[in-house]
């Protein structure tokens, strides 16, 4: 149990690193530091203070994803698109407040050129990512879950996509990011049965 402690520790410390130093400054001193442990113990837990960092960062990423999964489920009478443009509100509010992590993330992107290790562990976290949002795609389809199980890994993976890219985006010219909420708007009016928009197609 101690150990199982002290390694949430570790995790919680690089966390917080991360969000203060970002990925390429924090040094495994800064880890043991915020984590009130041992340099010891960076290396008896996770071997490395990079397989430290890599899964502190995964791990974080996951915690925001959950959360903005909680939130579009928060109100299930309304539309997905409504629900979605509720989420990427909190998506962009989330840029600023994690504005470390964000940064980290990249930094750590470009590391993956360099180290097979992170690659692995960053593909392992895509794969796992993807699962979490294509489970909260079709619990926001309600009734039409079915209809769309096979297609939600790929809604899934798409958004994930658009969500790095709007990212990146961000960091450079913060004062531009494209509001999606009036497309959502447009595709929740065109879906609506009185359209017949898409009785067409």
């Amino acid at each position: 149990m101690a150990q199982h402690s002290n390694r949430e520790q570790l995790l919680q410390g690089a966390m917080r690193c991360l969000q203060d130093k970002g990925y390429a400054r924090t040094t495994a001193r800064d880890i043991a530091t915020a984590s009130h442990a041992n340099l010891a113990s960076i290396s008896y837990h996770f071997g490395s203070k990079e397989t430290l960092l890599n899964e502190a960062l995964m791990a974080a990423f996951m915690q925001w994803t959950e959360q903005l999964g909680t939130i579009t489920l928060a109100d299930i009478d309304t539309s997905p698109p409504r629900r979605l443009g509720a989420v990427w509100t909190q998506i962009l509010a989330g840029f600023d407040e994690n504005r470390g992590l964000v940064v980290a993330f990249v930094e750590a992107m470009a590391q993956t050129a360099h180290s097979e290790d992170l690659r692995t562990q960053m593909a392992e976290h895509y794969q796992a990512l993807r699962a979490t949002v294509a489970t909260i795609t079709l619990n926001n389809l309600g009734d039409d879950q079915g209809a769309l199980a096979a297609e939600a890994p790929t809604i899934a993976a798409t958004l994930i996509a658009l969500c790095d890219g709007f990212a990146l985006q961000w960091l450079i010219d913060p004062q531009n990011i494209p509001d999606l909420r009036p497309l959502l708007d447009a595709i929740d009016t065109l879906s609506q049965p009185h359209s017949g928009t898409f009785d067409t197609l």
